[in-house]
């Protein structure tokens, strides 16, 4: 007797862990060590300023990396660095190929993280709804008694 196992959904269907893909962000954590790496080590070009790289996102399949990235300055600054860093993708991507050692190099986009915006945009509001200097402890009880 043999026993098959079937599935009732289609090979090619991508399939959504709850979790996400375990292998693409351990590929997306080991990315973002290496470009950190690369960007400290082997890239010389001046138009890059203070980069820290936030987070990477790997597609699935591994073929897609999406690098954020911070950048200390103003905005001509980030403008440089932006231009700085496409100019050094195909390097930075040559680095991950030989560190990560996949089947495919993964395809390296560069864009700046949004989030560190939109958290001092949130500090701001919290910060402007209350007067300064108003903690949330020990001014409950001064008005009573």
């Amino acid at each position: 007797m043999t026993l098959r196992w079937s599935c009732s959904r289609p090979r090619n269907e991508v399939f959504e862990m709850p979790g996400g893909f375990p292998r693409a962000m351990r590929v997306a954590e080991a990315c973002k060590e290496v470009l950190s790496e690369a960007l400290r080590r082997d890239i010389k070009d001046p138009r890059i300023g203070f980069v820290t790289i936030t987070r990477v996102r790997v597609s699935h399949n591994l073929r897609h990396a999406d690098a954020f990235y911070t950048v200390f300055g103003d905005e001509s600054v980030r403008k440089s660095t932006s231009a700085g860093l496409r100019r050094a993708t195909p390097h930075l991507r040559a680095a991950l190929a030989h560190e990560l050692k996949l089947r495919f190099a993964p395809e390296l986009s560069f864009a700046e993280d949004p989030e560190p915006d939109a958290e001092d945009r949130i500090e701001r509001l919290l910060a402007g709804g209350r007067p300064a200097g108003s903690g949330a402890l020990g001014q409950e009880g001064q008005g009573e008694g």
